[in-house]
């Protein structure tokens, strides 16, 4: 796939991470604690493991290489880069 459409499944999974997290902690009620925490932040907790879980698998989901086709990885936050695997590449998003 090419680094354009891996970076918006990326971004799609993300969110749908998200909005999982916020919809197990609306479908747990009021009683909804972990560990004892209060609310709000064990309400976060749900949502920040949704998102965290999308970003991990897509550090293992290879992108297309636009120089050689090889299997370029995503690399750092903002900006994400793309760095192939094979010919050393790296493609910068924006």
């Amino acid at each position: 796939m090419s680094v354009q459409r891996h970076l918006v499944l990326k971004t799609v999974a993300e969110v749908i991470g998200f909005v999982g997290g916020a919809i197990f902690v609306l479908s747990m009620g009021d009683g909804f604690r972990i560990w004892r925490i209060p609310f709000p932040w064990s309400a976060a907790v749900p949502i920040v493991v949704g998102i965290g879980v999308a970003f991990w698998v897509f550090k293992f989901i290879p992108a297309r290489c636009p120089k050689c086709a090889g299997s370029a990885y995503a690399k750092g936050m903002e900006p994400v880069r793309y760095v192939c695997g094979g010919c050393g590449h790296i493609q910068w998003t924006d």
